[in-house]
């Protein structure tokens, strides 16, 4: 028999095999998530009414996911949000408000690849340019710049193809809330878009947010993502030009 004073190392061997096994056995026991918490495939498709347009949408990507009660029949879900991982483009298989940051880790699978992100998309919709009010990014940048004047601001073309602009006799002691960039004027797509400023970014925060508009598709949407990948934005940006494409059948 062994015993703890002669043969210590040893004594812990079988339970140090024990937790080994445990932890297999967990982190087998956890698969990847195939359907959504009432049993839906996060693959089948659901008909969505975005104006006159039906999508078919596999319900993983929309937000929150859809349910029983609406399968077979057109849902009219407004607004329409999205979620989906990139460079992949598949959704996440995550329910909607348990995904935590832009990193999120999924059941059943190892952390994300370096370059992997998720984008978020809220209200989703198709809008003639006459009519976006204010969803137009153009006419957001208007307004912002309107009460201090153009000539408060300066500008600056970014390499990745967005202006920054910044109010350059901001009037308080702080520094301004936010880095803020629009397209360049006369181009597609339009978009406006704040990002966390570098005082308030850390390790777990960093963010752009705005909205886009798609001229040639008359789709407007606002997007979510993380500040990291604002060189990005126009990958992102055509994706769910691209998606939604792709689901359009009528």
């Amino acid at each position: 028999m062994w015993k703890g004073k002669h043969y210590g190392g040893l004594a812990r061997v079988p339970i140090l095999a024990a937790c080994i096994m445990m932890t297999v056995v967990s982190a087998a026991s956890e698969q990847v998530r195939t359907t959504t918490y009432d049993g839906i495939p996060l693959d089948e498709p659901f008909s969505v009414r975005v104006r006159d347009t039906i999508l078919r949408i596999p319900v993983g990507y929309i937000g929150p996911w859809l349910t029983q009660k609406e399968r077979g029949r057109i849902s009219a879900r407004q607004p329409l949000n999205l979620n989906f991982w990139m460079p992949e483009r598949r959704y996440v298989e995550i329910g909607d408000l348990s995904i935590a940051g832009f990193r999120p880790k999924e059941p059943g699978r190892g952390e994300p690849l370096p370059d992997a992100s998720v984008v978020r998309v809220n209200d989703l919709n198709l809008v003639s340019s006459d009519k976006l009010g204010a969803r137009s990014p153009e006419k957001q940048f208007q307004n912002l710049t309107s009460l201090a004047g153009l000539s408060s601001y300066s500008f600056k073309n970014e390499e990745f193809g967005l202006v920054r602009y910044w109010q350059h006799d901001w009037p308080h002691p702080q520094p301004e809330p936010f880095l803020r960039y629009r397209h360049v004027a006369g181009s597609d797509p339009q978009i406006h878009l704040r990002c966390t400023p570098p005082h308030l970014v850390t390790p777990y925060y960093s963010m752009c947010i705005g909205y886009v508009y798609i001229a040639p598709d008359e789709l407007s949407f606002q997007i979510w993502f993380s500040g990291t990948d604002l060189p990005r934005w126009r990958e992102y940006v055509f994706a769910v030009r691209d998606l939604f494409r792709t689901w359009k059948t009528q």
